[in-house]
């Protein structure tokens, strides 16, 4: 099998190119050289722009987590991942609810690798925060 085969190949949306393209699955020592942790891991990359999106750890298939980003929703992403994730790594909320409740606000499934521009982000973002201090007050 060789990298051309339709088996390592995917139709996935890719945000910075705003269409969906035929992604390459590379491993991490090619997306992320300098990290040598992330070596085995997969990744779709855009054959266009050379952006890429992580997969399912547990996938066999390798399903993306999501569709490719520009570099800046990448950026916006891992900004909501961090506030996001800190409502219920700090055990505000569960991981679960924290979900529930960021879909119910944003009006669709919230998973924060499915976000396609970076005001949704941003939204979350908001939300995320607005839960965090709410939180906080009525501890305090």
């Amino acid at each position: 099998m060789t990298a051309t085969d339709n088996a390592f190949l995917m139709r996935i949306k890719c945000e910075n190119c705003a269409k969906d393209v035929e992604a390459q699955l590379i491993t991490g020592n090619i997306a992320y050289p300098h990290r040598q942790d992330l070596y085995n891991l997969y990744f779709w990359r855009c054959p266009e722009c050379s952006n890429f999106v992580g997969t399912h750890k547990n996938s066999n298939k390798h399903a993306p987590l999501g569709t490719i980003p520009s570099p800046q929703l990448k950026q916006a992403r891992i900004k909501a991942h961090y506030y996001i994730d800190r409502l219920w790594k700090e055990k505000l909320y569960s991981r679960v609810e924290v979900y529930q409740m960021l879909s119910n606000y944003m009006g669709y499934r919230y998973h924060n690798a499915t976000t396609r521009t970076v005001e949704e982000c941003e939204k979350a973002i908001a939300y995320a925060k607005q839960l965090y201090e709410e939180v906080k007050n009525d501890s305090n």
